[in-house]
């Protein structure tokens, strides 16, 4: 479903995704926590029970979240400091699908 679509910010178990940000709220201090720990960590681990919204947390949250911080290292410093890529295709080719996530995410913010 897209945002255009929607007539009401309510998902269900649908996960928002980057483009349904605007409709995402409440879980402000969980994105934050989580974009603050892959800034320093090599590591994150975010784990959770099924259906509780750690996809759309990670997706209209935190990724939202470091893109806009990464386009605005662009405009005000040339270069990103962090790239945020969401990759979730673990069938077939991972590797190959995971190298085209991390082109396409850099070509995203480059074209800023």
């Amino acid at each position: 479903m897209s945002t255009d679509a929607m007539t009401s910010p309510y998902r269900g178990l649908t996960p928002y995704t980057e483009a349904d940000a605007a409709y995402f709220f409440g879980r402000t201090a969980e994105s934050a926590t989580v974009a603050a720990n892959l800034e320093v960590s090599r590591l994150t681990i975010f784990y959770g029970p099924s259906g509780v919204g750690k996809s759309s947390v990670l997706r209209a949250g935190v990724i939202h979240q470091l893109r806009e911080r990464a386009r605005q290292n662009v405009l005000t410093g040339g270069a990103a400091e962090i790239i945020p890529i969401y990759f979730n295709r673990w069938q077939s080719d991972p590797m190959a699908g995971l190298v085209q996530a991390v082109a396409e995410g850099i070509e995203e913010i480059r074209d800023q």
